[in-house]
């Protein structure tokens, strides 16, 4: 039987309830491998940055994957949790992974480029992030 951690009186959180759902491990795969092949196609390869990126997938499939979601059904502090890692660990960390040689080409047509300019608009981002959270 796997140990339990007590978090609060009377909430136990099995430690070993990890629960790999194949739509979240095939999505973290696909994307890992869809950036580290267009990373070396492109030359763009830079390890910093793949190893942010690398970090980031790992925050967000560890929050989604990991004890802390099965804690989070049951207590608000560890769904709080989770929405930290999801919202300001893992996607910083995939942006600041990302290189001008990954992102240009994505972003040619230029009403992709303008819907881009105002969703990373710090004003913008900011307030959507607030609201988000």
């Amino acid at each position: 039987m796997p140990p339990t951690l007590l978090l609060h009186i009377g909430h136990n959180v099995d430690v070993g309830a990890w629960h790999l759902e194949p739509t979240v491990v095939a999505g973290g795969f696909i994307a890992v491998s869809v950036y580290t092949y267009a990373a070396l196609m492109l030359g763009a390869f830079v390890p910093w940055r793949a190893l942010a990126f690398w970090a980031g997938s790992l925050a967000i499939f560890l929050a989604l994957v990991s004890p802390l979601d099965t804690g989070a059904d049951r207590l608000l502090s560890l769904h709080m949790l989770q929405h930290v890692f999801l919202t300001t660990i893992g996607p910083p960390l995939l942006l600041l992974g990302l290189t001008p040689a990954l992102v240009d080409p994505l972003l040619r047509p230029a009403p992709i480029l303008r819907v881009a300019r105002l969703l990373t608009h710090p004003v913008f981002a900011g307030a959507l992030f607030i609201v988000n959270m």
